[in-house]
């Protein structure tokens, strides 16, 4: 494992994922309650969630010690994306619709979307 960053709330390292693919794997930084609470809490809502622009939860341990949560390793930012002079507009305006659509929620049949989220913005 590498580690690739490091911010208040916790940490993340390249690993390898089922069929040795590269995920991104975040750890929290502190074993506080209060911490440890809000991580597996996000990592909860965000397993539900799908949208172009959240990150697709690949798989979670929260009973680990640490907990952890698994996610696609990114190929590049969006700040590398907007340098493309090519893509850039095309991009920007996609991401920008997405955003104004909202999340919605996983449903094995059909996308729900949530209520008051990219809504009237």
């Amino acid at each position: 494992m590498r580690q690739l960053g490091e911010g208040g709330f916790g940490s993340v390292w390249e690993a390898l994922g089922p069929g040795d693919q590269p995920v991104a794997l975040k750890i929290p930084s502190s074993t506080e309650g209060r911490v440890l609470d809000r991580f597996r809490r996000e990592v909860k809502v965000q397993s539900t969630l799908q949208h172009p622009n959240i990150v697709e939860v690949l798989d979670f341990d929260l009973s680990s010690t640490p907990p952890w949560v698994a996610l696609p390793l990114a190929r590049t930012s969006f700040d590398k994306s907007i340098e493309d002079a090519q893509t850039a507009p095309a991009a920007i305006l996609q991401w920008m619709g997405d955003t104004l659509a909202g999340p919605r929620r996983r449903d094995p049949n059909r996308l729900i979307p949530i209520e008051g989220v990219g809504v009237g913005v």
